[in-house]
């Protein structure tokens, strides 16, 4: 019986630290995925901004060029057309 308990004292000492090394390596992959995760968020929600910005621009300069060739909206005010042009965007972000 001393034997045996000699042998699993000896695997006991070299599984532990072992065991123990591979769960910081675990939990650190986590820390480093949970970190990912949070840097592709705020890199879709930069891009979507950056859509978003991009829609204004395109409304605006649609605007202007309207205005410089002598045709304006009728009855369709900047906000208008700007809410199309985000309507058109979102829809091309489902997609």
């Amino acid at each position: 019986m001393e034997e045996r308990d000699k042998m699993l004292y000896s695997k006991e000492q070299n599984t532990v630290p072992s065991l123990r090394k591979a769960l910081k390596e675990i939990a650190m992959e986590k820390d480093v995925a949970v970190v990912s995760r949070k840097r592709v968020k705020e890199a879709e929600d930069e891009q979507y901004r950056g859509e978003e910005d991009a829609a204004s621009l395109r409304a605006e300069l649609n605007l202007i060029q309207q205005q410089t060739m002598g045709t304006s909206f009728v009855g369709v005010s900047p906000d208008q057309v700007l809410e199309k042009e985000m309507a058109k965007l979102k829809l091309e972000l489902q997609v």
